[in-house]
């Protein structure tokens, strides 16, 4: 079977669940529409010129920029879903797609190696686990709608500086 890069896979399912929602009767009107994604995750680099910034270059992978400025270890990347067991899984990506959909990303840190996370996104946490990371589960009742374990930590109020 041929490799597809991860982005055009993406694309494929997401405009595979546009035209299966139309058939059905059930446009996706006031979703984002793939053609969205097309630039997802890519980055433009600016350097500090005499006059203010000057453009240096387009990585297509905001991550591998970051990797490359050793800014960020590889190995040191955990994603929502995990890591599918083999290319083009297109359950595994469904499963990620439902778990960031699911707030999966939505966290904060409580210390160093401990966090607070949905209780839902099973395989995001069990990632989380196996990277060493102890994760304190958040049942998630009325927070689906109003945020959720980093969004309740952010004050309403703050002093002036």
């Amino acid at each position: 079977m041929k490799s597809v890069a991860k982005k055009s896979l993406l694309l494929k399912a997401l405009e595979a669940l546009r035209a299966q929602s139309e058939r059905d009767g059930r446009p996706m009107g006031p979703m984002v529409h793939p053609d969205a994604f097309r630039d997802a995750g890519s980055c433009l680099i600016y350097t500090r010129g005499t006059h203010g910034p000057e453009f240096a270059g387009k990585w297509t992978s905001f991550v591998d920029f970051l990797v490359s400025e050793d800014k960020l270890e590889e190995d040191g990347i955990i994603y929502v879903g995990g890591v599918p067991d083999e290319e083009n899984d297109m359950e595994h990506l469904m499963t990620a797609l439902m778990e960031q959909a699911r707030g999966a990303s939505n966290i904060v840190t409580l210390k160093p190696g401990k966090i607070v996370a949905f209780a839902r996104n099973h395989v995001t946490n069990r990632e989380l686990r196996a990277h060493g990371i102890e994760v304190k589960e958040w049942e998630d009742s009325y927070l689906d709608m109003l945020g959720g374990p980093h969004c309740s930590t952010s004050p309403l109020l703050r002093d002036p500086v």
